[in-house]
């Protein structure tokens, strides 16, 4: 495993010395979504929204998203700015892109369908917890009477295939599709001994159904979290070169127990080459850690943080994936559903 160090620790002077660009969406107060320029810094609230939280999603170009209209209790599509606001529907609570111009909505366990051109198209999506961008594959979690598994559902054949992926269980449990719909990315629990796991991490070839396990953080840890109960949180970079994840070694069992602190680490996916990003770490990794979204480019993450006794609230923090350095781009983030966070990274309209 690497190590990215950097000694300068969490840098003041935000976009200023942050080459990264785009716009970051996040809440600066209860009231509404906010829009932040991260080359100027400059931040407006997109009017008529509420802070999206994680029930928005981007569009395949970056530069529209999906979101969910408290005021008409409907989806709909706009730009990153605010502009070009088009209805999509009320029967969903989940509306994505498959691509340019077919959007998937689904209440899992209740229906599904898809956009395409102002058409309709039922889709069945039953028993599953999420489908791949596409339609390829599903996950299922089902229950034999003793603990529920999961597993991979090929969504094209009748006689729908099936392959286990072993257990399901909260905390250890996290996934992510793969943007370039190649690979599914998860997390395996590790039976250590009675009701204790370690976390490791799986890649899924979906062509090959080639299985690999691609960290051996039992070893360099001992006892691990990857992500928390959050299950689709697994960070792959727009490219779906490089996976994006937070590591938290369980340290209760010390005598005195240690402070518990997550570390974000980034996979290189051709290489399995794991880097630990160890200039900054977070207290706040339950019930999950802070969420991490990409720059549209690819050379930079961003999440928001709280920084214990510092007085001056939740900040919002790049970190560049080439030097390892963590940037204050702005400060006042708010915590509108419990913590602070960075919803997604686009480019600009």
């Amino acid at each position: 495993m690497r190590q990215q160090c950097p000694v300068m620790g969490l840098q003041e002077g935000g976009e200023r010395d942050f080459a990264a660009s785009g716009v970051i969406l996040t809440a600066f107060d209860w009231r509404a979504t906010w829009h932040f320029d991260v080359a100027s810094g400059r931040r407006f609230p997109i009017p008529e929204t509420a802070p999206c939280g994680r029930n928005c999603r981007l569009s395949p170009d970056g530069t529209e998203m999906s979101y969910f209209n408290d005021a008409t209790n409907a989806h709909n599509i706009m730009r990153l700015d605010g502009a070009n606001r088009v209805f999509v529907t009320t029967n969903a609570i989940d509306v994505q892109w498959w691509d340019a111009d077919t959007l998937f909505a689904w209440t899992p366990g209740v229906s599904a369908f898809l956009l395409h051109d102002g058409e309709q198209e039922a889709f069945d999506a039953d028993n599953l917890i999420s489908v791949q961008p596409g339609g390829a594959w599903g996950l299922r979690v089902d229950f034999d009477g003793e603990r529920f598994n999961r597993s991979l559902v090929d969504l094209r054949s009748a006689s729908a295939g099936v392959l286990a992926l072993g257990e399901d269980i909260s905390y250890y449990n996290n996934f992510a599709w793969s943007p370039d719909r190649r690979m599914l990315a998860f997390v395996q629990p590790i039976p250590i001994s009675e009701g204790v796991y370690a976390s490791e991490l799986f890649l899924l070839d979906l062509s090959t159904l080639a299985l690999r396990q691609v960290t051996q953080l039992q070893i360099a840890y001992g006892v691990t979290r990857v992500n928390g109960v959050a299950v689709n949180d697994l960070a792959w970079s727009p490219n779906s070169t490089r996976l994006a994840f937070w590591v938290t070694p369980d340290s209760a069992s010390g005598d005195p127990p240690a402070e518990t602190q997550a570390v974000l680490h980034l996979l290189d996916v051709a290489s399995d080459e794991l880097t630990a990003y160890c200039g900054f770490s977070s207290a706040a990794h339950t019930p999950n850690p802070p969420h991490l979204v990409w720059s549209p480019e690819g050379d930079a993450l961003a999440f928001a943080a709280d920084i214990v006794d510092d007085g001056r609230g939740a900040f919002l923090i790049g970190v560049s994936v080439e030097s390892g350095r963590y940037s204050i781009l702005s400060e006042g983030i708010y915590a509108a559903y419990g913590s602070p966070d960075a919803y997604l990274w686009g480019s600009k309209p």
